[in-house]
């Protein structure tokens, strides 16, 4: 599932209110994995603002794991839809403005989202 979002107080809350993992990871996968907070999710929509088009540099893994495994965003988006982890999903900036949320599921704050299916990050 991916949606579309332009405000980010909502996902930090169910983050948070989870307490779920943050990481960011660098789109090719050449880094190591950084844990953050959540609230670094605000932050980082407001820079997708600055994209002007351009495709985003890294993206964020949200989970109950303690870790996660430096991987390609497209494989790791692949993977996350087809999981079965309920409190698991991707944030990446869109290249317009905003974040698209990626799960395996339907999860409160795609209440306040624009449905994305039409978003692809690649081949």
């Amino acid at each position: 599932m991916r949606f579309l979002h332009k405000e980010f107080d909502s996902i930090v809350r169910f983050i948070d209110a989870h307490s779920l993992n943050t990481f960011v990871l660098d789109t090719e996968g050449a880094k190591a994995p950084r844990k953050v907070g959540a609230r670094f999710l605000l932050n980082y929509g407001i820079a997708t603002q600055q994209y002007n088009g351009a495709a985003p540099t890294d993206y964020i893994v949200v989970t109950e794991a303690a870790s996660v495994e430096s991987k390609k965003a497209l494989d790791a988006i692949r993977e996350k839809e087809t999981e079965n982890r309920a409190l698991s999903f991707i944030l990446i900036g869109y290249n317009d403005g905003g974040v698209l949320s990626i799960s395996s599921r339907y999860l409160p704050f795609h209440d306040e989202a624009q449905r994305a299916d039409w978003w692809t990050i690649g081949k």
